[in-house]
């Protein structure tokens, strides 16, 4: 997948963390996944395997009722991988449009009239890091009527270790 800086640079890591996974990767494709990274890793540092899910659509304002299965909607977002948002969102709606800015979009007043005529039709459908900017615009120009949700989402790790591991690093950077 890809990573955040050169992979000479993994030498220095503290852990890897394998983002995204599939919900059931095989332990087989786990080893080979590990095998691969241990190639630039110290052999003691850990790796661990995250993965998401999406959670229930979430309306910006709580008068909304709730987004239902099936129904059409249209999606906006402004992060790095459109795609596996429309994918995941394609599964249990119908995507009328979707609309995609770039990564760390900076929404505009202008944005958000646009997208509320675009609510008129259908719900809209964020990621929870869009509405983080968005929310303030709508509420700042009075717009609580714009039907507009967002889709939390709940990262796991697959190791029973990692939350110990988090404390024990944590404990050693309060010693220093």
């Amino acid at each position: 997948g890809l990573l955040r800086e050169f992979r000479r640079g993994a030498k220095r890591a503290n852990a890897v963390i394998v983002t995204k996974c599939p919900q059931h990767l095989t332990d087989t494709d786990k080893n080979e996944i590990v095998r691969q990274i241990q190639k630039f890793t110290l052999p003691s540092t850990p790796i661990f395997f995250s993965s998401f899910r999406y959670e229930t659509p979430v309306p910006y304002f709580n008068h909304l009722p709730l987004l239902i299965d099936n129904q059409s909607i249209s999606l906006i977002s402004g992060i790095a991988q459109p795609a596996l948002f429309e994918e995941a969102a394609s599964a249990i709606y119908k995507i009328i449009v979707h609309t995609t800015l770039g990564d760390h979009h900076n929404y505009s007043e202008e944005d958000v009239r646009t997208f509320a005529k675009m609510a008129q039709k259908s719900p809209i459908l964020t990621t929870e890091k869009d509405w983080v900017k968005l929310f303030p615009l709508l509420e700042k120009m009075g717009l609580q009527e714009a039907r507009f949700y967002y889709w939390p989402i709940r990262v796991g790790f697959d190791s029973p270790t990692f939350d110990q591991y988090i404390i024990n690093e944590a404990a050693k950077q309060c010693r220093v």
